[in-house]
């Protein structure tokens, strides 16, 4: 720092005032350059929250019409429920692994209970033996 000291007092005012002048431009440049690159930055992201909002409002009629499809599948499952457990025939859903998941109240009561699940041979051989 010294030495730069005793370079600036070696100068003329000319030189002196030419180096200020220089450096007072390349501090302009920076702060005009800050200022648009920062204007360019607010731009950037007014644009980005627009997005979000816009995206935001999309996401908001989707989800509504997912509910909406999800309701109407309820009431639809409802509705076959009902029906199912109105039947006078015995319904039964078996699994992949011959287990029982279902039966309707006719078909709990024509081959007794347990059901639900039992494996279904089981149930056939319990409930189809021959008797007496």
């Amino acid at each position: 720092m010294p030495q730069a000291a005793h370079v600036s007092r070696a100068l003329s005012p000319q030189a002196h005032s030419l180096v200020e002048q220089e450096s007072r431009q390349g501090v302009e440049q920076a702060f005009a350059l800050f200022d648009q690159v920062s204007s360019q930055l607010s731009q950037s992201y007014s644009l980005l929250e627009a997005r979000v909002s816009e995206l935001k409002g999309e996401l908001a009629v989707v989800s509504a019409q997912r509910i909406e499809e999800l309701n109407e599948k309820e009431r639809l499952a409802n509705r076959l429920q009902h029906l199912l457990d109105l039947l006078p025939g015995g319904v039964i859903v078996i699994d992949g692994q011959g287990s029982v998941r279902e039966a309707n109240p006719a078909a709990c009561e024509l081959l007794g209970e347990p059901l639900i699940g039992q494996l279904w041979r089981e149930v056939i051989a319990r409930s189809f033996a021959p008797r007496l």
